[in-house]
């Protein structure tokens, strides 16, 4: 009878419960415990969700042409919107394609870089004499939901007395057709394609038109939307006494964990009001490294930043 009363309680003292989960605690939470808390927090902000859409700075990238022949990026700039690499930002949930001077894959006949007109990015131009050119760019076009999203031909001085078309072909075909929503649609299910723009002028001596850039966005998510949880919007009214109102907002938001990375550098766009707002404070969510969401601090972008230059 000892020796029985003396195994039990050695038995109680090995199995005890509360040491399986001591040593499985870490186990425990990341198979269950936070794929739990993920899974609410999705559900709970449905309830009452305000979409935006989510604009993160590029990293790296091609050096824009502004930034080749100034001392630093220009802040006016519209295809790097001052960040000194092509494009500026990626919209999150899509791909981004900027063809502009930079571009590796470019074949010209009677089009030059036209540095001449002192523009910030450098442009695609008619060489001297010349009535008619054009300018191609060979796309790979990378793995998407081959749904267009935007695109954007961007030139100057084009009227009666100069134009610029652009148009599209896929590798596989032999005649251009005319670059529209539809065409090109048509040929994102294409692994390349080529696009091609032409230039030409009534009068050789003017010294238009010219092409700054293509810009081709094609998404990644069939809804490329964020949600974000806004519990407060705080109004500073310092200024409310000089007529400045609605104008130097902060807005404190929480994102779940749809975007797996925020920074300071990344702005935001309200889709219901059309009002942009700068990240100015990013405070991640991560037990055991599994991001379950982010606390943000935004203040409003006023109309002047460059931010608004951005493509949306």
């Amino acid at each position: 009878m000892r020796m029985l009363r003396h195994y039990l309680e050695h038995r109680t003292d090995e199995h005890d419960g509360s040491e399986v989960l001591q040593d499985n605690h870490r186990e425990v939470a990341d198979k269950q415990l936070i794929p739990r808390i993920i899974k609410r927090n999705r559900q709970a902000i449905l309830v009452d969700p305000h979409y935006f859409h989510y604009f993160q700075r590029k990293k790296q990238g091609r050096r824009c042409s502004c930034f080749k022949i100034e001392t630093s990026p220009d802040s006016l700039c519209q295809v790097c919107i001052g960040t000194g690499v092509v494009g500026g930002y990626e919209k999150f949930g899509t791909i981004g394609e900027w063809f502009d001077v930079t571009y590796p894959r470019i074949r010209a006949v009677n089009v030059r870089q036209n540095f001449e007109l002192q523009t910030r990015p450098v442009m695609f131009g008619l060489i001297e004499g010349a009535l008619l050119g054009y300018v191609e760019f060979d796309w790979e076009i990378r793995s998407s939901r081959r749904q267009l999203d935007l695109f954007q031909v961007m030139s100057r001085n084009v009227g009666e007395c100069g134009q610029v078309k652009a148009l599209i072909r896929s590798i596989r075909e032999t005649e251009f057709v005319p670059m529209t929503n539809q065409s090109l649609g048509d040929r994102l299910c294409e692994n390349k394609a080529v696009i091609r723009v032409e230039l030409s002028r009534k009068d050789p001596s003017e010294n238009h038109p010219v092409l700054s850039h293509v810009y081709i966005r094609y998404k990644l998510l069939d809804d490329p939307r964020v949600r974000m949880d806004v519990p407060r919007v705080t109004e500073s009214i310092t200024l409310a006494e000089y007529g400045v109102f609605d104008s130097f907002t902060t807005m404190a938001g929480w994102i779940p964990d749809d975007v797996k990375q925020v920074g300071t550098e990344d702005f935001f766009r309200e889709i219901s009001t059309g009002n942009y707002w700068k990240v100015i404070e990013a405070t991640p969510n991560r037990p055991l490294n599994q991001t379950v969401g982010y606390e943000c601090t935004l203040r409003r972008i006023q109309t002047f930043e460059n931010y608004f230059k951005f493509p949306v």
